[in-house]
């Protein structure tokens, strides 16, 4: 059996007979050393080196074959050692790949003849011409994983690990949704892990992750009808007719502007939607019709017909006629009439006023200068109110609404009063000449 010290014994001999044919050699001169092939190299030459000695077997010295660059004697002999030029190194064991780049992580990849072969880093590292040496290749600096993924560096290798909502490889990832939750608020995840935009919604990337509302108004998908405006919502759309006008039978049709413009024989008293200013830009409104024989009044303002107290201590009461501006009515009607009254006690001092909707105030509670408010009917001669005598006015005025009642302040209690709701018609009603 062969062992490494003999053979590295056989070589020095083998040297030492080459070394007397070289008799010019400067043996006092460096690289030379004291000492002798036998006795010094196998500690002070590397393995892949040579040994030569002088004839005297005084000196000797270490170099490396062809293929290798350095002086051949090891690190321990101050030397550098034998290293393969531009990495590359013949090898016919894998030992000889350890030796030559100090490493196992390399290999010798054998030529056909399975005899001879050269060195090679092994997978995933790399050879290092400044210390001849096999490194680390780290993948994860050249981005060998998807953007969606984690990388993990090790020796010789790497992994690719896909993050959160992602799946795959690691190195194609795809996104998938678990929950709804998972997907945008306008959108649903499916059984495949997709999302998939809400009816009324689209996604530009295609992803259906980022859903934002189909205007059907932009896109011409929703037509409306004449005197119709398309308004689009969130997830949908829909069609409003302008303003004085209802949807019908897909057609906007105008609102009639009194009870009396809708009226029909089989019409009967209740609450209808009317727009008294047409297509001006007030909004419909709900009003009481009373259906009479032949025609309907129209019925807004207060509906309590039970008096109220005047205070004590004055002030103004304003009429409510809720969403309804009266004067849309007054223009619109042959007939309006109001009921008012005011039953006085001797404490009233001073007279009551009020205030119509066009903005005339009347001194005294007459519906013209002097005249109590049954006047406008020629139902009395003299105001009762007002003179410093309990009594009663009461009547109706015609073509006129009461805005506001003001009240003097009295010491005692003034009596009571009463505004009743404004009624328009196509004609006098009956009760205004009782």
């Amino acid at each position: 059996m062969v062992t490494r010290r003999s053979s590295m014994l056989l070589t020095a001999v083998i040297l030492y007979v080459a070394a007397r044919a070289s008799a010019q050699d400067d043996y006092d001169a460096a690289p030379y050393r004291d000492g002798s092939c036998s006795l010094n190299a196998y500690d002070d030459c590397v393995s892949d080196a040579l040994c030569k000695s002088n004839p005297d077997h005084t000196r000797f010295m270490c170099y490396c074959p062809d293929g290798f660059d350095g002086d051949g004697f090891s690190d321990a002999a101050g030397g550098t050692g034998c290293r393969p030029t531009n990495g590359i190194a013949t090898c016919t064991a894998e030992s000889d790949c350890f030796n030559a780049f100090q490493t196992t992580n390399v290999f010798c990849e054998f030529s056909d003849d399975g005899l001879n072969g050269v060195c090679k880093c092994n997978e995933g590292f790399t050879f290092n011409l400044e210390d001849y040496t096999c490194y680390d290749v780290d993948e994860c600096l050249n981005n060998m994983c998807s953007m969606n993924a984690k990388c993990e560096n090790f020796p010789g290798s790497y992994s690719c690990t896909c993050e959160g909502n992602y799946v795959g490889d690691g190195t194609v990832c795809t996104w998938r949704c678990y929950t709804h939750g998972d997907c945008n608020a306008n959108s649903k995840c499916r059984n495949d892990g997709s999302c998939k935009c809400d009816a009324g919604f689209s996604s530009a990337d295609g992803t259906n992750r980022d859903c934002a509302d189909i205007d059907e108004c932009a896109n011409g998908e929703l037509t409306c009808p004449d005197k119709a405006d398309c308004v689009n919502t969130a997830g949908s759309a829909h069609c409003e007719c302008q303003d004085g006008f209802y949807l019908a039978d897909n057609q906007c049709k105008p609102y009639d502007k009194t009870c009396n413009a809708m009226y029909s024989a089989d019409m009967t008293s209740g609450v209808y939607t009317i727009d008294p200013d047409g297509e001006g830009p007030k909004p419909p409104v709900d009003v009481y019709c009373e259906v009479r024989d032949g025609f309907a009044i129209t019925v807004v303002g207060p509906r309590d017909t039970s008096p109220e107290k005047m205070p004590k201590s004055g002030g103004t009461s304003n009429i409510n006629y809720g969403n309804v501006d009266p004067q849309d009515l007054l223009d619109n009607s042959p007939f309006c009439s109001q009921e008012i009254w005011v039953e006085c006690t001797k404490n009233l001092v001073g007279s009551v006023s009020w205030t119509d909707v066009s903005g005339n105030t009347y001194t005294s509670w007459p519906s013209q200068s002097n005249e109590c408010p049954c006047g406008q009917m020629n139902q009395c001669d003299t105001c009762n109110c007002g003179a410093g005598a309990a009594g009663l006015d009461q009547g109706y005025i015609i073509n006129m609404a009461v805005s506001s009642v003001t009240f003097p302040s009295s010491n005692r209690a003034p009596g009571t009063y009463l505004v009743g709701p404004l009624r328009c018609g196509p004609e006098p009603f009956g009760e205004e000449t009782v």
